[in-house]
Parts: C-alpha cells; sequence; structure tokens
C-alpha cells in the first residue's frame, strides 16, 4: 500500500515526494500523500506496467527518485516468470541509469525459494518489512 511505502521511505530518511508508486492490484487504490502514485496496473497487464514506470519516472529527479513496484507475487499468478523476469531486468536497469532507487514489493511467503532468489539478484540488496 502507498501509506506503507510512504512510511518505510521516512524511516529510511528519503522524501515520499520523491517516490513513485505502480500499484498492481484487481482493486483500486486510495491515498492523498506525497508519493505519485501511477493508476492502478492490473496484474496481467505487463505493457501497462512498463508503460506506466515510463510515465512515472518523468516525474522523478533523476539520482533522488525512488521507484516502487508492489505485488511480485501476484504478477506471477497471472504471467510466466521468465517474461516477467525480463520486464524485472528492464525496470530496474533503466532504474541504474537514471540513479533511481528501484524497490519490489514481494511476499516471500507466496513465492518459491528459487523464484525469490532470482528476483532478488536483480536487486542490491533485499530489506524485510513488517
Amino acid at each position: 500500500a502507498p501509506g506503507r511505502v510512504e512510511e518505510a521511505v521516512r524511516a529510511g530518511g528519503g522524501d515520499p515526494a520523491d517516490v513513485g508508486i505502480v500499484p498492481v492490484s484487481a482493486s483500486p487504490v486510495r491515498y492523498g500523500g506525497p508519493c505519485w502514485v501511477a493508476e492502478r496496473v492490473s496484474p496481467s497487464d505487463l505493457t501497462g506496467i512498463s508503460i506506466q514506470f515510463s510515465r512515472g519516472e518523468r516525474y522523478l529527479r533523476e539520482g533522488a527518485g525512488w521507484v516502487v513496484v508492489d505485488g511480485l507475487g501476484t504478477l506471477l499468478m497471472y504471467n510466466e516468470e521468465g517474461k516477467l523476469y525480463r520486464l524485472f531486468s528492464h525496470l530496474v536497469g533503466r532504474a541504474r541509469e537514471r540513479q533511481f532507487r528501484h524497490v519490489t514489493g514481494v511476499d516471500p511467503g507466496v513465492l518459491t525459494s528459487e523464484t525469490l532468489a532470482r528476483f532478488q539478484g536483480l536487486h542490491d540488496r533485499s530489506i524485510e518489512l513488517d
């Protein structure tokens, strides 16, 4: 949820105004805080996720922005792992090019250890949120 992301960013010393969130959900997302939140994207719409990512990165300052994609487990229920991995590889690579922080939200309890390790390998570090 965007509110939880905002709290985590503040706890880490970041500015939520530099955060872009692409919610992947079947339900509407309501949020009135400082983070930029894309339109909700259906979990089966990998093209829509890519479009919202591109749209959102225009609003972020290079070297200071955050891009958060939530719902990896949900995405894996609707998409082939290989296709999703290629999308995430592209998104993470693009974030690195612009010196953004890219955050992927995942519930590790819904993934196999191999899948979790594969996607964690795209990222520089992994942290747990309560």
